[in-house]
């Protein structure tokens, strides 16, 4: 099995085939001297709306070391979720829709303050 075309559900139990995520990381020019301001793109792999978190895989490392990170970030009232750049609501979102993160860390905890999702399909197609 490739490892890094590979995306562990453990949480689930289960093993998810996919392609890499494409989307990359892009500094959040509005806060760039904000130590801590975060922005990342992964994959949703879990939404807990009990706990208010949802978790999401972010591939780290390059070529053949590449390996799924798995980040916790909260979400509260204040959290804009959209989907393909629209408005939308936690029951538009699907498990490994592409996401893209914007956020701050507080009390040692990533918090989104916007959540983009995309309805495309990650796919070895759109790698190229």
């Amino acid at each position: 099995m490739d490892w890094r075309c590979a995306l562990v559900g453990g949480l689930m139990g289960v093993f998810v085939g996919c392609a890499p995520v494409t989307l990359s990381d892009v500094p959040s020019s509005a806060r760039a001297g904000d130590p801590d301001s975060r922005v990342f793109a992964g994959l949703i792999v879990s939404l807990r709306p009990a706990s208010s978190v949802m978790v999401v895989s972010k591939d780290e490392g390059s070529g053949r070391d590449v390996y799924p990170n798995f980040i916790y970030v909260k979400y509260d009232d204040a959290t804009r979720f959209l989907l393909d750049d629209q408005p939308a609501t936690l029951t538009d979102i699907e498990q490994y829709m592409r996401v893209k993160v914007d956020g701050h860390m507080r009390d040692g905890q990533m918090f989104a303050e916007i959540a983009n999702f995309s309805s495309t399909p990650t796919s070895k197609a759109n790698e190229r």
